[in-house]
């Protein structure tokens, strides 16, 4: 999410591998645009697109505006993209801020990043980027490097919350075999006497609803 033409949609389709609509105009996305962030991920991590924000929203519009960003509300994080090369960087921060907190997210966990680096041309800017965005990742949507550690960073928000078991479940149990599969980070695995050892992380509710400690180690 962020202030209209941040750079939010080409940031998404570089994380996602995705065709995102893509255009240098006000509001050239009013749905939110739903892709997996990465397939293998467990849980899976889902990203939204938001429409872009902008100050005195005009009327006629705050209808579809509000609508999309109903997602907001339940996001376990927000990543705020920032237009990097953008002399209007902390305002549009605090347009963003401000509507952040008329949805009740302004205490979501969030990870704040400065976009469009590739257009921050002179260290004057990059300055003025840091300054309106302390701490702030510094990402351009064409580098891959920087697309991987946005990435990494967004799982890794995800996977500091998830437990770590060890178990070791009989070859007679091919249901928590297929689910552990299916909703956990299996790390290692191996065939033992009495069944199939697991070194996994797992959400703490998926594994209580599989009943993991009946086969903990």
């Amino acid at each position: 999410m962020g202030y209209t033409n941040a750079g939010k949609s080409t940031l998404l389709n570089a994380l996602t591998h995705s065709d995102v609509l893509v255009e240098d105009k006000l509001f050239a996305t009013l749905d939110a645009c739903v892709r997996t962030l990465d397939p293998s991920s467990h849980p899976p991590v889902v990203a939204i697109d938001t429409v872009g924000f902008i100050s005195h929203l005009p009327p006629a519009l705050v209808a579809s505006f509000r609508s999309t960003l109903e997602e907001v509300g339940e996001a376990d994080l927000v990543v705020n993209i920032v237009d990097g090369s953008s002399p209007r960087a902390r305002a549009q921060i605090e347009v963003t801020e401000k509507i952040l907190k008329e949805l009740g997210a302004h205490e979501t966990p969030r990870i704040t990043v400065l976009g469009k680096a590739d257009l921050v041309s002179d260290r004057f800017k990059m300055n003025r980027a840091k300054i309106a965005a302390p701490g702030a990742m510094i990402v351009s949507a064409f580098n891959k490097d920087d697309v991987l550690r946005l990435r990494d960073a967004i799982l890794g928000h995800f996977r500091k919350n998830l437990e770590l078991w060890e178990v070791v479940v009989p070859f007679a149990d091919g249901r928590t075999d297929a689910l552990l599969h299916a909703h956990s980070d299996i790390e290692r695995r191996r065939q033992l006497e009495k069944g199939m050892f697991y070194r996994v992380r797992i959400d703490p509710q998926w594994a209580r609803r599989l009943g993991l400690a009946r086969y903990r180690l």
